[in-house]
């Protein structure tokens, strides 16, 4: 790890603790050459990992049960079962996990695929669409964010 400061090469860790959760480390470290100190956060990516390029332009791994919990919000209170809903959240991380569309291509080293919440979002959409219209409308209202009633309009006429 080199110096953010001073750019040297070496730097000596002071602390190793987990942060959050257990896939994080938090390191303290400082410069051997400045005696500068700064914190830095480690996660380790596994090679075949899909990291997902949010809005914020913040990124994080791609987690199944993220896409689980918003088809459960979508589809509440809808006759479809908990099986079924795994089955399309394992198809949609399959569909990411084979290169499909939204896949950005790979890091230098080929460790990560990059893929937008975007393309998830539509996949899930498409899913949603064939499935059930309500959690379809739900779905895209959010994932879409929809400011007025004219957007729900647009989107009912699709449908129709």
């Amino acid at each position: 790890m080199s110096c953010p400061l001073c750019h040297y090469p070496k730097c000596a860790t002071l602390d190793s603790r987990g942060y959050h959760d257990a896939d994080v480390v938090r390191r303290r470290r400082e410069c051997i050459s400045c005696g500068y100190r700064f914190t830095t956060y480690e996660q380790v990516i596994i090679r075949g990992d899909i990291v997902v390029s949010k809005r914020d332009g913040n990124r994080e791994v791609f987690k199944l049960s993220k896409v689980e919990n918003s088809l459960r919000m979508a589809l509440a209170k809808r006759n479809v079962t908990p099986e079924r809903i795994e089955r399309i959240a394992q198809a949609v991380a399959e569909t990411i996990d084979f290169g499909a569309d939204g896949a950005a291509g790979k890091t230098a080293r080929g460790h990560y695929r990059l893929v937008t919440s975007a393309h998830i979002g539509q996949l899930v959409m498409e899913s949603l669409r064939e499935l059930d219209p309500v959690a379809y409308v739900r779905y895209a209202s959010i994932h879409r964010r929809f400011h007025c009633l004219a957007d729900y309009q647009r989107l009912l006429d699709t449908l129709a």
